[in-house]
């Protein structure tokens, strides 16, 4: 019986969401963790068209952060240390 191998990820750095750095970080070929359940097609918030769309480097609407996100973020920290 062979062994499983435990995929591995790459970080690609500290960026704050919404700024330039942060779009160019997730850009191109890369795939996030939350852009997975778009290219298996379960994304409510986005297509595997906008996806592509996004990574093809197209236009695509600005990103907007919700009250949610801007909570989630503001709480990382506290929610990390335990």
């Amino acid at each position: 019986m062979t062994a499983i191998e435990t995929p591995t990820g790459v970080l690609l750095g500290s960026f704050t969401p919404g700024t330039p750095e942060w779009d160019q970080a997730r850009g191109g070929l890369c795939i996030t963790a939350t852009e997975i359940p778009a290219v298996l097609g379960l994304s409510p918030w986005q297509s595997r068209f906008s996806l592509w769309h996004k990574k093809a480097g197209l236009p695509s609407p600005p990103f907007q952060i919700s009250d949610e996100m801007e909570w989630g973020t503001r709480l990382e920290p506290a929610v990390a240390e335990k």
